[in-house]
This record gives C-alpha cells, structure tokens and sequence, in this order.
C-alpha cells in the first residue's frame, strides 16, 4: 500500500513544484540579468518548496499505520526523488542557458542545499521509526500483561478449587 501511495505523491509534488520554481527564473529574470544569482535563487526555491512539500508528505504518512520495513522503503524514495527533482532543474537551467553563466561551479552550492533536505528528511523518519518501534514493544507489554494475568488468574483459580475442593 505504501508502495502505490508514495508513488503518487512523489508525481503530484513533482508537478506541484514544477510551475513555482520556473515562474520564479522568470520572474527574477526580468528583475536581474542572467547571472549566477539567477540560478541559485531558483536552487534555492527548489529546495524550499521540496522542503515544504515532502516535510508535509512525511508527516501525512506518519499519521498512517506504516510498518517498519517500508519507512525504510520510504526514506529511498524520498532520497532518489530529491536527486532526480535536482537533476531535473539543472537540466531545465541548461536548456534556458543559465546554468554555464560565468565559471562558477554549483556543485557545491547544490551539495549543502540537498545535504540539509536530506538530513531535515532522515530526522523525521527516525522518529517516526522510533515511534513506530515504541508501538511494538508497547504491544509486546500489553500481550505479556495479559499473559501474566490470565496466568495468575489460572493460579488462584487453581488455589480455590483446590482449597474448597
């Protein structure tokens, strides 16, 4: 189930983000002229819209009863997502002839960008494993507390056959 639905939403955020991020180059196009402000301005939207947008997807599924095998599952799809999201833009940025303005290198400037996307990402998801593993030993409480009950159920009804009997 998880499967299908991170699916989807990872297609509708693209298509959500998409519009934003270009509509911003255009924008600050006409206010600055092409240089590399222009493309770390629109790096910069990408990834706060990005931020925006997979923040509330994590904490959507979190409200969910995801299962610990696929948070794991989740965090890759997340991870590969923002990859192909950034490779993307820097491909749209070489089409409009913006990315090779100069002899500045984004590398680096991307690198820092998606690390912190990354780990705000990975945070969320280790709670969410944590809760998710605190709801297991929560359960495995309650079942051995139930045990030791009827257990000690059986002992005293046991005593009283036994005493009266």
């Amino acid at each position: 189930m998880i499967y299908e639905i991170t699916k989807r939403a990872l297609e509708a955020i693209a298509v959500r983000i998409k519009d934003p991020v270009h509509k911003d180059i255009e924008s600050t196009a006409q206010r600055l002229p092409k240089s590399s402000a222009l493309v770390e301005s629109s790096l910069g939207v990408l990834n706060d819209l990005l931020k925006t947008e997979l923040l509330q997807l994590i904490e959507d599924i979190s409200r969910s009863e995801i299962k610990l095998k696929e948070v794991d599952y989740f965090h890759k799809s997340l991870i590969d997502f923002i990859d192909n999201q950034y490779n993307k833009h820097i491909s749209y940025l070489k089409k409009i002839n913006l990315y090779y303005i100069g002899d500045r290198d984004y590398s680096g400037f991307i690198n820092e960008l998606q690390s912190d996307l990354k780990s705000k990402i990975e945070i969320s998801l280790s709670i969410i494993k944590q809760d998710i593993k605190r709801r297991i030993r929560k359960g495995f409480l309650e079942v051995g507390r139930m045990v030791l009950s009827a257990i000690i159920g059986g002992l005293i009804g046991w005593g009283i056959k036994e005493w009266m009997g």
